[in-house]
């Protein structure tokens, strides 16, 4: 992974997301970065497109295994693949994954205040804004930033599949 995904440490925006300094990378230091994503509770994916090709992005995860709760965030680095819906698929897939399966109690997802495509995007899934960390980011520019964390709730999430569900079995009873 850490050879495919070298190339994303010159693109300024795809690092200054990652709160990295942009720049020619070696290997070692990109993998040894990437290697400290994974460990004991903590998990990194990489996000690749469905029709083949390299990794676009990566998602990952970090459990609090005394509260069952997951702080998670997602990464889209390939400027092509940004704003067509990865993220929000993605997201989608490990929230069902997370609740369902794993029957993780809450999922928190930290963003910053300045990324409005992940802001709108956590709205929509339905997570509530629970927290506002007033300038705790510095930006590579030297500009501090707020950071957000929104929150859903496993009873939230399996709610909102339920009505989901049902929206979509009425539609289908009206069809006939």
């Amino acid at each position: 992974f850490a050879r495919q995904t070298l190339h994303w440490t010159e693109d300024s925006q795809a690092m200054s997301d990652l709160a990295m300094k942009p720049g020619r990378w070696t290997f070692f230091k990109w993998w040894w970065k990437l290697r400290k994503l994974s460990g004991k509770n903590r998990t990194c994916h990489g996000i690749w497109p469905k029709d083949g090709g390299g990794p676009i992005g990566m998602r990952w995860t970090r459990l609090n295994p005394a509260t069952s709760d997951v702080s998670s965030s997602t990464f889209i680095a390939s400027t092509t693949w940004r704003g067509k819906g990865i993220a929000a698929e993605t997201a989608n897939a490990l929230l069902d994954d997370l609740f369902i399966r794993c029957g993780i109690n809450k999922v928190t997802s930290w963003i910053n205040s300045t990324n409005s495509p992940s802001i709108k995007l956590a709205l929509s899934l339905g997570f509530t804004n629970e927290a506002v960390l007033r300038q705790s980011s510095l930006h590579l520019d030297g500009t501090r930033v707020d950071y957000l964390a929104f929150g859903m709730l496993r009873s939230e999430w399996l709610a909102r599949r339920k009505s989901a569900a049902k929206d979509s079995f009425s539609g289908v009873e009206a069809e006939k």
